[in-house]
């Protein structure tokens, strides 16, 4: 594991395999920068690039926290409008047989 840490068992296990399948990190510029931050951290450090990788990493987030918001705006969106759908299909299907009926609702 890239840092150090006194864990037994299944938390080991378990912070492995997230370290291992981090969303994308080979595809997201976010992901990978911060992986690869804290893997050269003692050499940012050496040569002073501090400010250079925090700035980077500023743009990185904000680019990804757009992205994310858009994807969780059209989510929202699309699950409002299946939501609509659902409601007028069910309340169709349980109306028209009362309205086809030989009475009608009476």
């Amino acid at each position: 594991m890239p840092f150090a840490l006194d864990l037994k068992g299944s938390t080991r296990v378990f912070i492995e395999f997230i370290l291992f399948f981090w969303p994308s990190s080979d595809r997201n510029p976010f992901y990978s920068h911060v992986s690869a931050s804290i893997q050269g951290l003692t050499t940012i450090r050496a040569y002073k690039a501090e400010g250079r990788f925090r700035h980077q990493f500023h743009v990185y987030q904000d680019e990804h926290t757009a992205s994310w918001f858009l994807f969780l705006a059209a989510s929202r969106w699309l699950g409002s409008r299946l939501d609509f759908m659902c409601t007028v299909f069910i309340t169709l299907a349980a109306f028209t047989p009362l309205l086809m009926a030989e009475g009608g609702i009476s």
